[in-house]
């Protein structure tokens, strides 16, 4: 397993809609507290780019500014093992298809999805 951290880029984890699940917009995340960009370890945990921080996945809270974001930050949502999960091997394999990334980068990146989804249990 790879011991780089990458720079995390995902649809927003606390909003969760079964009925699309490839909708919602990517972006990258950065750190409220240092204003860094927010980074993801092979072993499933958040962190950033100062290294404020270290939580898992599943523990995180996210605010990317939607509807379902009134109130502030929210927890991920129980429901994203199930969708996005799904969504993000399949926007790997889609990126690994149009040669966006390479072969052993795509591994890294499905691997760390394994290691998510591993929180979940």
């Amino acid at each position: 397993m790879s011991k780089q951290v990458i720079d995390l880029k995902i649809a927003c984890p606390a909003c969760y809609d079964t009925k699309d699940i490839f909708s919602h917009q990517e972006s990258y995340w950065i750190h409220t507290t240092c204003k860094t960009t927010t980074t993801i370890a092979p072993d499933g945990y958040v962190s950033c780019r100062k290294k404020c921080h270290r939580t898992k996945f599943v523990d995180c809270y996210w605010n990317c500014g939607g509807d379902k974001h009134k109130n502030g930050y929210l927890k991920t949502s129980s429901s994203w093992k199930k969708s996005k999960v799904i969504a993000a091997l399949a926007a790997i394999s889609r990126r690994a298809r149009k040669r966006d990334i390479s072969d052993d980068e795509a591994e890294i990146l499905t691997d760390l999805i394994e290691r998510i989804a591993e929180q979940f249990d």
